[in-house]
């Protein structure tokens, strides 16, 4: 199977101007934080010809998957608000970033639901499957902060990488974190954004057709407790 990290030529650096984003009002419930990069959530970027404000490479932001998630939530929950966390920013040093610092906004918001979309912007080869486990935990336990009954989902990479499949699927199984497994939607080339781009790096994310899996997959699970 082609290692299809190698077509994500995106900048890590700069994907959101913030690590915590807030882009409307925040206070309904029940609130969800979404961890992710640039599939989430990626600012403008024209010269690689990205426009787009919302989940890279959807053709608007009602169909990257989060806005599919919130839209689905909100058929029962129609006060239900969210949160984005810049994920690409824990990525790129996730050893040693300082939580407090970069998320303490995304703590005091009080997720109910933490959605999480990270582990694709780590090199393969920087990739080390004891320490991803330990500062994922890490990270969970400083958003959900002592409380009781927050439900917490967590997707493989959009890359298949073997190695991180196996570091997430243990960290899931090990810590009651629900298991998303969207590795396979790349390998069919109709659930990317290759026709859409002209940049490899956009079109290797998941075009409408990808986000819509990859939200089903959520939801399948999401479903279960809400």
């Amino acid at each position: 199977m082609k290692d299809f990290s190698a077509i994500n030529t995106v900048p890590r650096e700069n994907q959101t101007a913030s690590p915590v984003y807030f882009l409307e009002e925040s206070n309904g419930r029940p609130r969800v934080a979404f961890i992710g990069n640039s599939t989430t959530l990626h600012n403008p970027k024209p010269d690689i010809g990205w426009y787009g404000s919302w989940g890279m490479a959807a053709s608007c932001k009602e169909n990257d998957y989060l806005h599919i998630i919130m839209s689905k939530i909100r058929e029962k929950y129609p006060k239900a608000s969210y949160c984005i966390i810049s994920g690409a920013r824990w990525e790129r040093n996730y050893r040693n970033i300082d939580l407090e610092e970069n998320f303490h906004e995304a703590k005091e918001f009080e997720p109910d639901i933490i959605i999480t979309a990270i582990s694709g912007n780590i090199k393969n080869d920087e990739f080390e499957h004891d320490a991803f486990k330990t500062e994922m935990k890490k990270l969970h336990d400083y958003l959900v902060n002592g409380r009781d009954g927050v439900k917490i989902y967590q997707c493989t990479t959009f890359y298949r990488n073997e190695l991180k499949i196996k570091g997430i699927k243990e960290y899931c199984e090990e810590n009651g974190v629900r298991f998303v497994d969207i590795s396979d939607i790349q390998d069919d080339k109709s659930n990317c954004a290759f026709d859409k781009f002209e940049h490899s790096g956009v079109g290797g994310h998941p075009g409408d057709k990808g986000m819509r899996i990859m939200a089903e997959r959520f939801l399948a699970e999401i479903e279960k407790d809400i």
